[in-house]
């Protein structure tokens, strides 16, 4: 049975040889959609003027990273950014509830679980670097407006 053995031995070969070039492509998709996204709001930064001239390069078909995958990839960016908004809301809120415990309640300061700080910590710190999610929603829905505009 050798031969059989051969057999599937090449078969695997081929199946993960189709799923590494799989794999290859989506992360390049991936880095391309973060990429545009990435210029689209430095652009936003500097002023409408130069958004809309990106928006327009964008849409005219210039640029080949813009396709329907980036407009999904724009709506999982806006829900990702909901879901850190709300985060940030409910932080600012309990801060206002508890100032003296840093916005934790007794049972979160009393039960103390080190994973989970550091996980929480992480998460802070993810938040932390992203000071305004709503301001970048808007920016988000901004250019979604404008792309289903000129599609």
């Amino acid at each position: 049975d050798d031969e059989g053995a051969a057999a599937l031995e090449s078969a695997e070969g081929a199946v993960l040889a189709v799923l590494e070039e799989f794999v290859r492509e989506t992360a390049k998709f991936a880095d391309g959609n973060r990429a545009l996204l990435k210029e689209i709001l430095q652009e936003a930064n500097k002023g409408m003027k130069e958004l809309d001239a990106k928006m327009q390069y964008t849409v005219s078909g210039q640029d080949e990273r813009y396709t329907a995958e980036f407009v999904r990839f724009l709506d999982s960016e806006m829900a990702r950014l909901e879901k850190v908004a709300e985060r940030q809301e409910a932080a600012a809120q309990a801060s206002r509830e508890f100032p003296i415990t840093g916005g934790k309640s007794l049972d979160e300061l009393l039960t103390v679980n080190e994973e989970e700080d550091e996980d929480e910590d992480d998460e802070e710190d993810a938040d932390a670097k992203q000071p305004d999610a709503r301001s970048a929603m808007g920016v988000l829905a901004m250019v979604k407006a404008r792309l289903n505009a000129e599609m």
